[in-house]
């Protein structure tokens, strides 16, 4: 887990006014757990709360221990139910762009009063700020790159395959430990 981040987006939260935050964006649940699913139709939630944070999963998934508390479903449950036990009502919830309807709705119905915004702003400024771990990566893939780049300039010649193309330079890549 990324406390750090998290600590940085509830910051963000409680400046918008927000006190609780749903993050569904797989890609901003990765950036702040550590944790990597793509959920497709179920159920992915980060419930953000100063005080303690949830990562609302199913059972379906496999993910290793994120330092958060985790709540778990099957596809026999119903997933808003624990999400409606665990919102305040009486708090704007900020969701992100990305949480579809099909929870959000009924969620809503649930919980009698519940208001929302839409609050990807918290989480997509924290991200834009890049640490210095993040700024050291970006330099080495960044290096990386142009080292490919160079070599294959030579490489490119008249009647090439688009397929020997991908071939050499997938190949370039693996050569100088891109994964």
């Amino acid at each position: 887990m990324e406390q750090q981040r998290i600590s940085r987006v509830l910051e963000r939260m409680e400046r918008r006014g927000l006190r609780q935050m749903i993050v569904s964006d797989p890609a901003s649940i990765r950036y702040l757990t550590g944790v990597d699913i793509q959920p497709m139709e179920r159920l992915l939630a980060l419930y953000l709360r100063r005080g303690g944070c949830r990562l609302f999963l199913n059972r379906l998934f496999t993910v290793p221990p994120t330092g958060l508390e985790e709540v778990w479903v099957s596809d026999d449950d119903d997933p808003v139910t624990p999400l409606a036990e665990a919102v305040e009502a009486s708090e704007m919830l900020g969701v992100d762009r990305q949480w579809p309807a099909r929870y959000l709705l009924p969620l809503m119905e649930r919980v009698e009063g519940l208001r929302c915004a839409v609050a990807s702003d918290c989480v997509d400024a924290v991200r834009a700020v890049k640490d210095e771990a993040e700024q050291e990566k970006m330099a080495a893939a960044s290096a990386l790159n142009d080292r490919c780049m160079e070599e294959l300039k030579s490489w490119f010649h008249a009647g090439m395959t688009e397929q020997a193309c991908v071939e050499y330079i997938s190949g370039l890549y693996r050569k100088y430990g891109a994964s």
